[in-house]
């Protein structure tokens, strides 16, 4: 069954560090909100360096899911998202 042989989001990009988000600030995130710059702090290492796009980060929910990447504007240095996941279909989320 290929859906079984799929790996999750949340192990994508492996060398990329991430941060747990808690329920309630994962929904806000899949909602559109910009999260605060409070959360760098809680990050499992420095922003990953990838060329043109520059130094990136992941949000993982309590379950290890994918919520969003997001990079440090390179003017600024905050955090801004470039890309939130939506939630799958599968019944447990």
């Amino acid at each position: 069954d290929l859906a079984a042989s799929l790996l999750p989001l949340g192990v994508a990009l492996p060398g990329v560090p991430s941060v747990a988000f808690g329920r309630d600030e994962a929904a806000a995130v899949r909602q559109g909100q910009q999260p605060g710059e409070n959360f760098l702090e809680r990050l499992d290492g420095e922003p990953a360096v990838t060329g043109k796009a520059g130094r990136l980060f992941r949000i993982l929910d309590e379950a290890g899911d994918l919520v969003a990447v997001g990079k440090l504007d390179e003017t600024t240095g905050r955090p801004v998202l470039a890309a939130v996941i939506p939630l799958g279909d599968s019944p447990d989320q």
